[in-house]
């Protein structure tokens, strides 16, 4: 349903192809579900609501860089730290996201089904 029908590759940007494979309902239920589990487990604090952009690029950083330990990306280094990234969120807010990242919503699970699936 998403293939692209034109053969001018040349004019198609990498979300392109990432579109081909996860669709914008994918990463609208990733958003409901971790907005609903980060506010269930915020414990006290307070859970600022992730968009739909930043989850997009949390897939699409965590997917092109590989580091050996993921907060290298915010380092102060220049060889290493991105500025884009630094940014784009800080390393708290993408740590607290991604300990929250959800594909599911569990808050409306059983304790025994919550137990299965972990």
């Amino acid at each position: 349903m998403n293939l692209p029908v034109d053969k001018d590759i040349g004019k198609k940007r990498p979300i392109d192809y990432f579109q081909l494979y996860i669709i914008k309902d994918i990463i609208d239920q990733w958003v409901q579900n971790t907005n609903s589990s980060g506010k269930a487990l915020a414990k006290g604090r307070t859970w600022r609501y992730i968009t739909f952009s930043e989850i997009l690029a949390l897939v699409m950083f965590s997917g092109v860089f590989r580091y050996p330990e993921r907060g290298i990306a915010w380092d102060w280094d220049p060889k290493y730290g991105i500025e884009w990234v630094k940014s784009t969120m800080d390393k708290g807010r993408f740590d607290f996201i991604l300990t929250r990242w959800s594909y599911e919503d569990s808050t409306m699970m059983s304790k025994a089904d919550r137990a299965a699936n972990n």
